[in-house]
């Protein structure tokens, strides 16, 4: 599981190849486990943000979506990722020659990954947004004037 790292040389040679294997696995699952959390936490927050927002004068139609603001969960679950790394590289290692590279690598990796994927969600899942939330085009905004130009032929 831990060759989702390839990318990721021991930073001391001194560590032996089972630990840094032992402690790659776990990095990786540890990684899918918080991406995944993350992500499902960061869609139904949106979900439910968005269903309770409520029009009530036309400047709420093009006020700011407040309810997007969910996807910076991703920064807490990077950090919670880079603190877990390094806890764990300090413990299973027991060295402390390059700890903070990998738990910068793996803060980043588990920050972008969750904010793409919960954002990817959030846009593709139509069901997520409510319909007056949605883009429509003109003529679904202003059905009678769209239905008369149509009857009369221009």
């Amino acid at each position: 599981m831990g060759r989702i790292f390839f990318w990721m040389n021991k930073p001391d040679p001194g560590i032996p190849d089972t630990a840094w294997a032992a402690f790659l696995d776990w990095l990786a699952a540890m990684t899918i486990v918080t991406v995944a959390v993350i992500v499902v936490l960061t869609v139904l927050l949106y979900a439910r943000s968005a269903r309770q927002r409520r029009i009530f004068s036309i400047s709420d139609v093009f006020a700011p979506y407040t309810p997007m603001r969910w996807i910076l969960l991703a920064l807490a679950g990077a950090v919670l990722a880079g603190v877990l790394c390094l806890w764990q590289y300090q413990t299973s290692l027991s060295t402390l020659d390059g700890e903070w590279g990998v738990a910068l690598q793996i803060l980043l990796l588990n920050g972008v990954l969750s904010a793409l994927l919960s954002y990817a969600i959030i846009v593709f899942v139509s069901v997520l947004t409510p319909a007056k939330f949605r883009y429509l085009p003109a003529p679904y905004l202003h059905r009678k004037k769209s239905q008369q130009l149509v009857r009369s032929g221009g």
